[in-house]
């Protein structure tokens, strides 16, 4: 019975949308009508809505895949050893979405003796001075770092003597901003174990955050 009143209401409902037409064969403004533009419009947001996703997904696989290139990798650690003027290993290089866009460094050996490593470093940009077309770092993440202060030493010490080589007959000349890397507004340490000359290590999370002239406008930190 249920079946059959079911279709007798199906049969009567397109009677009723057929008969809703003048002797012309033009529709009345009915249902149909009224349906047909619905669909137009979910099809005009459908289009709106996807289309900017579609091509968003497409960028930031294209951008994933030519960060974690070898080439981009070796030219980072490149460009980090002479910027150190101590060998630079990276082991991966990758474009990270979550929890917040950043470009992360996997595997970094800073090669002093003894030598220097991290786990993780997660560079995040400001977007806002990136849309107005500047580099400026928002906060830089450093998970699992080991460094000896013995590395630390050697580090210093190489930097030091790679100063002085620089410098010209007149004396130190003052550097250009320009040339500077981007310091960041914000750094974070997660999992850093220092290690002394004695051997003693301490393992600490520290958050400090940096005013305009990259000095610690406030420090946070729990062993």
């Amino acid at each position: 019975r249920l079946g059959k009143r079911a279709n007798d209401a199906s049969g009567l409902w397109h009677f009723l949308l057929v008969t809703a037409c003048d002797t012309s064969g033009r529709a009345l403004p009915c249902a149909p009508r009224h349906n047909a533009a619905m669909t137009k419009r979910q099809r005009r947001l459908w289009l709106f809505v996807l289309v900017p996703l579609v091509l968003l997904v497409a960028a930031v696989l294209a951008l994933r895949v030519w960060v974690g290139s070898a080439d981009l990798r070796e030219r980072v650690a490149r460009e980090a050893g002479a910027a150190l003027g101590v060998p630079v290993q990276v082991e991966a290089l990758e474009f990270a979405v979550w929890p917040l866009p950043a470009l992360a460094l996997r595997g970094v050996v800073v090669q002093t003796r003894p030598a220097l490593s991290v786990a993780r470093i997660e560079a995040r940009p400001a977007w806002s001075a990136l849309l107005a077309g500047r580099v400026q770092l928002a906060t830089l993440v450093v998970r699992d770092a080991q460094l000896p202060q013995a590395g630390i030493d050697s580090l210093l010490a190489v930097l030091s003597k790679k100063k002085r080589g620089n410098e010209s007959p007149r004396g130190p000349q003052p550097e250009n901003a320009e040339s500077l890397p981007p310091l960041p507004q914000r750094v974070v340490a997660r999992g850093l174990t220092w290690t002394d000359a004695r051997g003693r290590a301490l393992t600490l999370d520290a958050d400090a955050r940096l005013d305009a002239d990259a000095l610690p406008d406030s420090v946070s930190a729990r062993i």
